[in-house]
């Protein structure tokens, strides 16, 4: 009976792990392929599992046995048919993208999510009152299911994304919550029938100590907002990839499984909490001086070692929660303390992390947070635990103030300051002296640190999004300057200004960011359509729209209204105003508001949406081209920008075409080493007039694709395929 009980448990966690990132997936397209819908996704999560947990504390205190099975059973039946994984008709508006998606999670899985996560804590606790020889250590069944919620975020992205369609995952996910149900009922069954034996038996209660809950809570806060934390700055570049999302929640699992299990000995816990100081260091120096880049091998490196760090300090967290794990009748309070440090750790990240922070901060914000817990040992008492709290309130407050202050300090002094600080630091890590040296240290890292991170943009906001950043560069001092776009680390636009004492004059050349010869250059080159009306999904610093003609008609359409202000409102950077005045501006996502426009209206679509260095899948299927194509007149195009660093889009874009009838040829820059294409263009007519003048340039070809290429659709596409090699 005890391997119904594994089985029960481990399909549970499956089935809860694979749900993740299978909605997250499905809801990605409604906000634009913002990669902060796993955060948001995730606090949803965090904060359902809460309510199930507290579900099995209340049920486990208040019932007894057979009234907890039949009740339970009964919900159970209930989630199985309420499930809906159709999200089709619900909408979430981009002005305000994370109460809209908790909303339509909320209405669509929480009840069905919410029962399901109460299976852990309440099957453990039904072991421990039953006759069963291992009822003494219920533990057990922890590690079971988190091997279960391992294999199902692997199994999401390496079969069930690339090899099921969307809508046949939802169904496999019920034919397994069948299979689970049976497994409760199973476990019911078998209780109820020892029930007289299970009555007779007596636990001693034991008190718990307030310290303990404390940091039954903290040690579960810490990882959840490090994991959310660290997904976060992998995937500012890289984008949405449910392999993104799924790798630093993997490595929360695992640490779980192995602080759990007889292999976590405390001799290597002790190298463990050595490991973690060392990491703390390399983490924070890490977040703000290294990047991606367009190299697979040091792309893989970037995460590896972010990886390794976030693996180091979830297992440290994790182990002291084994050490403090208290008795089994005390076991759904463990868990309930667990699920309310998660959810704390997620509203953190989503809510107040973001009013906090510029960029990812949350992420080394964290880490030196729980240093002093790290660097001293554990209270026992209710005073050393306040004087841990003393030092942490000290250092929030030195570490705050240095984000929100720009200190006006050279760069070399700047430099020197924070080898100070590591200095003092390791020092302290290896003598152990007072704490206050450790603050000091930690003052001296963060100052040069925040000088680097706040003092050299015009303009700097984080949302939903991403964080979008305006900088000022130097070109020949001290007149000519560059104006320079960011979105997380990836350059986004440019426009060169001439400053003298007078007077600020803008230089409206698009060769400033496109450069001489570009591809775009040579398709507005070879379009000669007159006052053709143009649709521009995505602005970015709006370079693009000064290749067009005078008379052109602009419609342009962005996600991000603060890409728009800082043309519009903050005068930033001066093309719009310059070669577009007149035109009409849409604040929403690209697909869903060209569709509303009529058919066969424009002339030419442009194509120039980025999340970073991603494009948005929902763009690239072969649904978002069909639109496109209904909104084109008879002899219009579109034109694809395709230069992801990442993703190699052209055989996607390729096989799309090729199933629609249409013509697909790009560009490659040649001064690249990767000789990727930056641009495509798309064409009903092969024969076209600019379908064949740009065939006749140096560079331009007709895309190519394989027959392994996969046709993507809204219903299946598998980006872990479309990955550079």
């Amino acid at each position: 009976m005890f391997a119904v009980f594994n089985l029960c448990i481990f399909t549970s966690a499956f089935l809860l792990f694979l749900i993740q990132p299978l909605i997250a997936n499905i809801l990605l397209p409604k906000v634009g392929g913002s990669p902060n819908i796993w955060n948001t996704c995730s606090v949803f999560f965090q904060i359902s599992l809460l309510v199930g947990y507290l579900y099995s504390y209340i049920v486990s205190k208040k019932l007894s046995l057979k009234k907890q099975i039949l009740v339970h059973c009964c919900l159970l039946f209930g989630a199985l048919w309420v499930v809906n994984f159709h999200f089709q008709t619900d909408s979430i508006e981009m002005s305000s993208p994370i109460t809209d998606t908790l909303w339509v999670l909320f209405k669509n899985i929480f009840f069905p999510f919410m029962i399901l996560s109460t299976t852990s804590p309440l099957i453990q606790h039904w072991l421990a009152s039953s006759n069963l020889k291992e009822n003494k250590n219920p533990y057990i069944l922890y590690v079971c299911s988190n091997i279960g919620s391992l294999l199902a975020l692997y199994a999401y992205p390496l079969v069930f994304e690339k090899q099921l369609a969307i809508s046949l995952q939802g169904t496999v996910w019920h034919i397994i919550f069948a299979v689970f149900f049976l497994c409760v009922v199973s476990i019911g069954l078998y209780l109820r029938n020892s029930q007289d034996t299970i009555q007779h038996k007596t636990k001693e209660k034991s008190k718990t100590n307030p310290i303990c809950v404390f940091y039954w809570i903290f040690f579960a806060f810490v990882p959840s907002s490090l994991m959310l934390g660290v997904t976060s700055h992998l995937s500012t570049d890289i984008g949405g990839l449910p392999f993104l999302w799924i790798l630093p929640l993997s490595l929360y699992l695992l640490s779980f499984i192995w602080t759990f299990s007889k292999f976590y000995t405390s001799e290597i816990a002790i190298q463990i909490k050595r490991l973690y100081k060392i990491s703390a260091i390399v983490a924070i120096f890490l977040f703000y001086n290294l990047s991606l880049s367009s190299g697979l091998s040091d792309n893989i490196m970037f995460i590896s070692i972010h990886c390794f760090l976030y693996f180091i300090f979830a297992t440290y967290c994790h182990g002291i929660l084994s050490q403090k794990k208290p008795a089994p009748e005390n076991l759904t309070l463990f868990y309930l303390c667990l699920a309310i440090g998660g959810a704390l750790g997620g509203t953190f990240n989503t809510f107040i992390a973001p009013h906090l922070f510029t960029s990812v901060g949350e992420y080394p914000f964290i880490v030196a947070l729980s240093l002093p817990f790290v660097l001293s040992s554990l209270a026992e008492t209710k005073n050393e635990l306040l004087k841990i709290g003393r030092n942490i309130a000290i250092l929030s407050v030195i570490i705050v103030t240095f984000a929100y202050i720009n200190i006006n300090i050279e760069e070399k002094m700047a430099h020197i300051l924070f080898y100070i600080g590591v200095a003092i630091l390791l020092l302290f890590i290896f003598t152990q002296k007072k704490s206050f040296i450790f603050l000091c240290a930690l003052s001296c890292i963060f100052s040069q640190l925040f000088i680097k991170e706040n003092s050299d943009f015009l303009f700097k906001k984080r949302n939903f999004f991403g964080t979008v950043t305006v900088k000022k560069e130097a070109i020949i001092p001290p007149h000519l300057s560059t104006l320079m776009l960011f979105h997380g680390d990836t350059l986004h636009g440019r426009q060169d200004i001439f400053e003298n004492e007078e007077e600020t004059t803008y230089i409206y050349s698009p060769y400033t960011y496109y450069g001489k010869g570009a591809a775009v250059e040579d398709f507005f080159k070879v379009y000669k359509k007159e006052k053709p009306s143009i649709a521009w999904l995505g602005l970015g610093s709006g370079a693009i729209i000064c290749y067009t003609q005078p008379e052109a008609k602009h419609h342009i359409i962005e996600i991000d209204q603060d890409i728009v202000d800082i043309s519009k409102k903050y005068r930033y950077f001066r093309y719009l105003e310059k070669c577009a005045p007149e035109a009409e501006i849409t604040v929403g996502d690209a697909r869903v508001e060209i569709q509303k426009e009529e058919n066969n209206k424009y002339d030419l679509i442009v194509v120039d949406v980025f999340s970073s260095h991603f494009i948005p899948v929902h763009l690239t299927t072969k649904e978002a081209i069909e639109i496109y194509r209904s909104k084109l007149k008879e002899d219009g195009v579109i034109l694809f920008h395709i230069s992801s660093r990442a993703f190699d889009v052209e055989p996607i874009l390729t096989k799309i075409a090729d199933s629609l009838g249409m013509t697909f040829i790009v560009r490659y820059r040649e001064d690249f080493s990767h000789r990727y294409p930056q641009w495509g263009v798309l064409s009903n007519n092969k024969n076209a007039p600019e379908i064949v003048e740009l065939l006749s340039l140096k560079g331009w070809r007709e895309g190519k694709t394989d027959e392994g290429t996969a046709l993507w659709t809204d219903d299946f596409h598998n980006l872990l395929s479309a990955l550079r090699h």
